[in-house]
């Protein structure tokens, strides 16, 4: 009956409301580790052939709300393979030769409707996201896609800094209880390196990658462009011999 159906509505409609307030209150405990510039580091680092360097877009809104209370939802899933055993036998390595590249965007399903703000710092639209699988999809992809280019050798992911595992892609697979990639909930924060090694603190990407003299090349805070800048980074890293990065 039309009775019955308006209280089925009306049950799911507070279901709704009741996990939103249990998702809001709660704080995930997320066992993570960024791997910081250390001699302990190098030998844990010392097995590891590949670095999957990540950066990821997320929902986002203008006013300074704490990390707390702002949902994050990554929107573009962007990862770079670096082959470590090619950067050593190849000259060219710091010019651009072909490397592994994964490429998605991402459709948000807690706050399915993105900001302005986040259209106009991303250059992400509505439109993209709506035609975009959810995350559980893409990061299923992922994984076949590490396993294809890695082919069973080891692996360790880089970001620029410790959110784009702590506060996005972690939390999110916590909210969602979705699996990680593996080998995730540890990572190279290259942000810890390149102020042990070069005293650079914390700044945009350009400013960075302006301090090791290197350009920025495109869209800042467009997902696949800042990850190729990383991807300057990292090299550079592992190019001076800081040993992090080396076999």
């Amino acid at each position: 009956s039309k009775m019955w159906q308006l209280i089925v509505w009306i049950g799911g409609v507070f279901r709704q409301i009741f996990e939103w307030l249990l998702m809001k209150s709660s704080k995930p405990k997320i066992e993570t580790e960024a791997i910081a510039p250390t001699k302990e580091t190098t030998l844990a680092m010392s097995s590891a052939r590949y670095i999957v360097v990540v950066d990821f877009e997320c929902t986002c809104e203008s006013s300074k709300k704490s990390q707390n209370d702002w949902i994050y939802e990554i929107i573009e899933f962007p990862a770079i393979l670096i082959d470590l055993q090619v950067e050593i036998k190849e000259e060219s390595s710091r010019k651009q030769h072909n490397r592994p590249v994964f490429h998605e965007y991402v459709r948000p399903i807690e706050q399915p409707k993105l900001t302005q703000f986040c259209t106009n710092l991303t250059g992400i639209s509505q439109e993209i996201v709506d035609k975009a699988d959810s995350l559980d999809r893409v990061l299923l992809r992922f994984q076949d896609w590490l396993d294809k280019y890695t082919n069973g050798e080891n692996y360790a992911f880089a970001a620029d800094a410790p959110s784009d595992f702590r506060f996005f892609l972690l939390a999110e697979c916590y909210r969602k209880r979705l699996q990680p990639p593996r080998n995730a909930r540890s990572w190279i924060d290259l942000s810890l390196h390149l102020k042990a090694y070069y005293n650079i603190g914390k700044c945009n990407l350009v400013t960075k990658l302006g301090r090791l003299g290197l350009e920025f090349s495109g869209n800042p805070h467009s997902g696949i462009d800042d990850v190729s800048n990383i991807v300057q980074i990292s090299l550079s890293l592992f190019h001076d011999e800081k040993k992090i990065l080396l076999l």
